[in-house]
């Protein structure tokens, strides 16, 4: 039995069958030809779970998704991130250092990642170390006032008051 299909349909098909594959193909923010895991959809929301509780300052509820996402793909940035955020909710700075710096090991231009780590060296008074990440941080988006803001606080600390005016 042959299937019976109008003429003005055929552009369609073709066009939906040649494309198809871009358009449901999941982009990243890496630069083309590298390597890197994606996650599939199941762990991707998981991941927006995790995001969730940690917003509503439910930590277990956050652990769990967490868990569940970093035994698939402990390699994804934004699951070390956001196991570096949970860290530092439960006061776990060392955790949370060590996510990020593996984050940034994936992604050096991570704007949260180098924001985090920035921040968390500026809580434990260490602002020159803290600038060099915030710097990157400034270079990797230049229109992000919280970058801006945390490398002028930084540099107050060190005592360069022409550099974070």
């Amino acid at each position: 039995m042959f299937l019976c299909v109008p003429r003005r349909a055929f552009p369609v098909l073709i066009l939906f069958f040649v494309l198809a594959p871009c358009l449901f193909a999941q982009y990243s923010s890496l630069p083309p030809g590298e390597d890197h895991p994606i996650l599939g959809f199941k762990l991707q929301k998981e991941l927006g779970k995790a995001l969730e509780a940690l917003r509503a300052n439910k930590p277990a509820d956050a652990r769990h998704h967490l868990d569940a996402v970093y035994r698939s793909a402990p390699g994804d940035a934004d699951a070390n991130f956001l196991f570096g955020v949970y860290s530092s909710q439960m006061n776990d700075w060392v955790h949370a250092r060590n996510y990020w710096e593996k984050v940034l090991a994936l992604y050096p231009n991570h704007l949260g990642a180098l924001l985090s780590l920035g921040g968390a060296l500026m809580r434990e008074s260490k602002p020159n170390e803290a600038a060099q990440y915030l710097n990157r941080a400034v270079e990797a988006e230049p229109t992000s006032w919280r970058a801006h803001a945390v490398l002028a606080d930084a540099y107050l600390r060190q005592g360069r008051l022409e550099e974070s005016a």
